[in-house]
């Protein structure tokens, strides 16, 4: 008669794959944050940079118009509020930098750089989101527009020439190109002045 035992325990090989999946997954979640942080961030990155951009777009033309008309105007100036006032207004949030305004009378130009502006965030920064996770806190967002005025100096010329309907129009029964005579002393239709006299009061062409 065989005597009744406990069967022995069962061991299992011990092998050097234990917490391969853990690392896989931490390797693969960090790539996914990657992904996550560039799609978020770089978009958000991308957002500011463009609202700063018409800000500084808008605020230079604005000062370039003012000081076209009057040099001596207040918003003609490097402490125009007239170039803040612009780039908060094309600021989503409402909130923008004006960084610097260079302004050169005599060359005729103006420069206005901007920058973001937000609460708890870096000077002319933004704070972002998922990068945070690969040491990325934010980023500075900066732009600069420039604009000129004065009057064109270089161009083509525009003919000033107005030639009446009754005057352009061949009388009936005459063949095409028949000659017609445009005498500047004859008045146009219905006895108005013709309007070809702009072209003779012409004394030089823009070059």
């Amino acid at each position: 008669m065989r005597r009744l035992g406990t069967d022995k325990p069962i061991t299992t090989t011990q092998s050097g794959e234990n917490g391969a999946v853990s690392v896989i997954v931490a390797i693969l979640l960090v790539t996914l944050l990657g992904f996550v942080a560039i799609s978020v961030d770089v978009g958000l990155i991308y957002s500011e940079r463009a609202q700063a951009q018409s800000g500084a777009d808008a605020s230079a033309l604005a000062l370039a118009q003012k000081c076209g008309v009057n040099l001596t105007d207040p918003l003609c100036s490097t402490s125009s509020t007239l170039a803040a006032s612009l780039a908060n207004q094309n600021a989503l949030d409402g909130k923008s930098n004006v960084y610097s305004i260079q302004l050169d009378k005599t060359a005729r130009t103006v420069s206005v750089m901007t920058s973001a502006k937000q609460d708890g965030a870096p000077q002319d920064s933004v704070s972002l989101y998922f990068a945070r996770a690969l040491g990325i806190d934010s980023e500075k967002i900066m732009a600069t527009s420039s604009a000129t005025w004065g009057t064109p100096s270089r161009g083509p010329v525009i003919l000033p020439l107005a030639i009446a309907y009754c005057k352009l129009d061949m009388l009936a029964g005459s063949t095409a190109g028949t000659e017609q005579v445009l005498a500047q002393s004859v008045n146009g239709c219905g006895g108005i002045p013709g309007g070809s006299a702009g072209f003779k009061r012409l004394q030089r062409s823009v070059p």
